[in-house]
């Protein structure tokens, strides 16, 4: 089947912010470069010769993010490209090959050799998976490590600037407190507004 336009935006979208969140990564938050990657594309003749090689199709959208990135590492997972594809892997039963896995767990995002579907499997059991949402999996886990280090950040700013972590919280209430009454104010005037039609 093939990719219809939406769903290949979708992963040009993930996989452009998989790569300015990897080289923030490194740049701004000292991350090594084996640990947030995103490869350059595959050729078609990449792809190609490994459909051959594996003898049979590629699942669609997979294939599609090959054309974007040949892989992506982020901490200790990895989306596989053409020249990483996990052949046997014990956490995978035979007939299956790896596309993604998660060091340090069973995680393993696998092709079935006989249907070509995408599975997911923890613990040797098996769901089936939609690959895109693998990727989008690992861009939030990437934004997610952004998030701590700016936080971590933040607050390393803020001491040096003789901000308590108390008076971080008081201003976080405040802050709080100024947006449940500015709702509350909102929802007010839509209800005069909804009683007086």
């Amino acid at each position: 089947m093939l990719m219809n336009d939406e769903k290949t935006k979708d992963l040009q979208e993930c996989v452009e912010k998989l790569r300015k969140g990897c080289k923030t990564l490194v740049e701004e938050f000292e991350y090594s470069e084996e640990c947030a990657k995103v490869f350059p594309p595959a050729t078609d003749e990449e792809i190609e010769e490994l459909e051959r090689s594996l003898k049979f199709p590629l699942p669609e959208d997979y294939k599609e993010f090959l054309k974007l990135a040949n892989g992506v590492i982020i901490d200790h997972t990895e989306i596989c490209g053409t020249d990483s594809i996990i052949v046997k892997d014990s956490w995978l039963p035979d007939g299956y090959l790896a596309i993604s896995c998660s060091d340090n767990t069973s995680e393993r995002l696998a092709i079935s050799k006989e249907d070509g579907r995408v599975y997911l499997f923890w613990e040797l059991q098996p769901e089936e998976w939609n690959f895109t949402h693998k990727l989008k999996n690992v861009l939030e886990m990437c934004e997610s490590d952004i998030s701590e280090y700016e936080y971590r950040r933040e607050k390393e700013e803020n001491r040096k600037k003789g901000i308590t972590e108390e008076q971080e919280n008081a201003a976080l209430e405040a802050l709080i407190e100024e947006k449940y009454r500015e709702m509350q104010e909102k929802l007010k005037n839509q209800n005069v507004e909804n009683n007086n039609e």
